[in-house]
Parts: C-alpha cells; structure tokens; sequence
C-alpha cells in the first residue's frame, strides 16, 4: 500500500481526466477502450489533455519451490507477479499516448488522489448487479469539486438532471465530452461547483444520521 503524493495541477497543464477505481472494474474500463485508442490518434485530445488510472496494484501469486512444497502449501515459496486485472485496465488507459498510472492507497487517502483532477471519469457496464450499487463516483467528485463524465446506467441514471454530470448514452459520447471540456475549461468549474453544491446538500452525514436515528426510534418502538 503507498501513501499518495500531493499532486496539483500547474496552470497551463493539460486538462486531467481521471478514473479512480478498483481491479473489479476492468469490463467497466474494457468500455473506454475503443474511444481511448481513438484518442492516441487525435492530437488535439492527446495534446490537451492527460488520462489518469489511479489505484494500480500488481497481481501476485506464490511460485512454490518444490512440487512437494505446492502439496503441502507450505511458506517455501516467493511471490512472482503476473499479468493481472490491472494490468488489463493499464493497457487501456495506455491507448490515450496521454497517460498517467498512480499505485495502490488506504481508504482514508484515495480520494486526495482527484484533488490533481480537472474531470472523473465514471464508465460503468449495465448489468443487474450494478445497478443495486451506490451513485458513489458521483459523490467522490462532488467532494472535490470536480463535474463526471458518467455512463447513463443504473444506479447512475437516477440523478438525471442533476448538475456537473455529463450522461453517456453512446461510445462516441465519451470523446464529445471530453472534448468540450478541454474546449470549456470555465465550463468544467462551474459544472464542479454545481456538482459540489447539489452533493453536500443531498449528502450531508448531519442530516442522515437523524434520519437514521429516528428510524431505529420507531424501529424500538
């Protein structure tokens, strides 16, 4: 586990677009894949803007000395790395020719690491299992002041007309946004201001645990 390094951004640097996740989401990553290899071959994208994965942690597995040893599943072993989930999602990022991969953090620091972000990226496949999921991307930026550019899915899609949320109804629809927030970076601060707004009021932890609180009263009762 590494500690983040305090990154922001210079003036003048290349507008950050970045997806902060874990290595269950490579089939959410495997949908930026097509429009990312499309990026690393447009020079106004590529030249303006910088694709950030961040929570990178090698995949490792316990190469046994002996056959023996692999039997008796014994501590004779070293850990050898191997191509993994991050590995894949690396790859994709990759396709940008305008990348950055940032490692692995505790839970108490990932969120610091949007703090060198412009915009987050939120792909998210449409499947049953994930739409009993939380809006928390959504959130995270909101925190950070920063708008998303968001796959139009459940649970996601439940906060249609919500501000500093940018919907992804088609594959094309990831490089228009992106685009016009380069093209509007105005637009990308005032879009993050509105998203920060609208989530500490939707959000406030004050506010939720009286609701919670008064729920386990008549839960008591």
């Amino acid at each position: 586990v590494y500690k983040p390094f305090p990154v922001k951004k210079e003036k003048g640097a290349k507008m950050v677009f970045i997806y902060v996740a874990g290595s269950t989401h490579v089939s959410d990553v495997n949908l930026l894949e097509g429009k990312f290899k499309r990026i690393g071959g447009e020079a106004f994208i590529k030249d303006n803007a910088e694709f950030v994965l961040a929570g990178y942690e090698p995949t490792e597995i316990p190469k046994y000395k002996t056959k023996e040893d692999y039997q008796k599943m014994n501590d004779n072993y070293i850990m050898k790395q191997i191509y993994g989930p991050w590995d894949r999602m690396k790859y994709v990022f990759s396709q940008t020719n305008s990348f950055k991969i940032l490692p692995s953090t505790n839970l108490d620091d990932y969120i610091n690491y949007y703090d060198q972000a412009d915009v987050a990226l939120v792909p998210l496949c449409k499947s049953d299992w994930n739409s009993y999921k939380s809006e928390l991307k959504i959130m995270e930026a909101g925190c950070k002041q920063i708008p998303v550019i968001c796959s139009n899915v459940e649970p996601y899609s439940t906060l249609k007309g919500k501000p500093g949320i940018m919907w992804v109804d088609t594959p094309d629809d990831w490089i228009k946004h992106i685009r016009y927030c380069i093209k509007n970076p105005e637009f990308v601060k005032e879009q993050g201001q509105a998203l920060s707004e609208w989530v500490k009021e939707e959000f406030d932890l004050l506010k939720w645990n009286e609701t919670r609180k008064q729920v386990l009263k008549n839960l008591i009762k």
